[in-house]
C-alpha cells in the first residue's frame, strides 16, 4: 500500500495508472518512471529518492512486467495489487489514521497538483505533469488553490485567465507525499 500512496502523492499518477507500473517502466539511471496515461499519452517523470530506494530494492527476478503493486504482500499475506483489496486497505488506512472518510486515492493526485503549482505558479508545469490534454482539465484541478470559482468553466486555453499560464519548467517540481506512520 506504501509504494502505491508514493506513486500517487509523489507523482500524482492516477489510481489504475499507479496498478500498472511495473519495473521495466523505470530507468534507474535517469531515476524517471516512463508510461502512458489514461489518455494513451506516453509520460516520463522523475521519481523520488524514496520511490527509487523502494524499486531498487525489488529482486532482480522479479518479472518485468509483473505491476510492482503485486510483488508487496498485504498484512494477511495476499497481494494488495487486486482494486477490491487496495479499496479496502484505503478505508482501513483511512480509519487507522484518522483521515476523514470521504477523503479519496485521487485526492493524492489532487494534492501533487496543488504542491506543483505552489512550487512554480505554472499552468502548464502542473498540466505536463500531470499528463492532462487540455489545460481547462488542469485549471479545474487548481480552481479552489488559485481563488476561482469551482464552477468555472474552462473551454479553451483561450478563456483560461493568461496570468495562470505561465513560462516554467519541469525541472522545478516539488514533490510531497502523504504522511503515514
Amino acid at each position: 500500500m506504501y509504494i502505491f500512496i508514493l506513486l500517487c502523492a509523489d507523482l500524482g499518477l492516477r489510481h489504475r495508472t499507479a496498478t500498472k507500473i511495473t519495473p521495466r517502466m523505470y530507468d534507474p539511471r535517469n531515476r524517471t518512471l516512463t508510461f502512458t496515461t489514461k489518455g494513451n499519452v506516453h509520460q516520463t517523470l522523475p521519481v523520488t529518492e524514496e520511490i527509487a530506494s523502494i524499486l531498487r530494492a525489488l529482486p532482480l527476478d522479479i518479472p518485468p512486467d509483473l505491476p510492482i503493486i503485486n510483488y508487496f504482500k498485504s498484512p494477511k499475506g495476499g497481494h494488495t495489487g487486486k482494486n477490491a483489496r487496495l479499496s479496502r486497505s484505503w478505508t482501513k488506512l483511512k480509519e487507522k489514521c484518522g483521515v476523514r472518510a470521504e477523503l479519496r486515492v485521487h485526492d493524492l493526485r489532487r494534492t501533487s497538483a496543488e504542491e506543483i503549482w505552489d512550487a512554480t505558479k505554472d499552468l502548464r508545469t502542473v498540466q505536463a505533469h500531470l499528463g492532462h490534454r487540455s489545460i481547462a482539465t488542469t485549471a479545474r484541478y487548481l480552481a479552489n488553490r488559485v481563488g476561482l470559482e469551482e464552477k468555472f468553466a474552462f473551454p479553451a486555453l483561450g478563456s483560461v485567465p493568461q496570468s495562470l499560464v505561465i513560462a516554467g519548467g519541469v525541472e522545478n517540481l516539488v514533490s510531497r507525499r502523504l504522511a503515514v506512520t
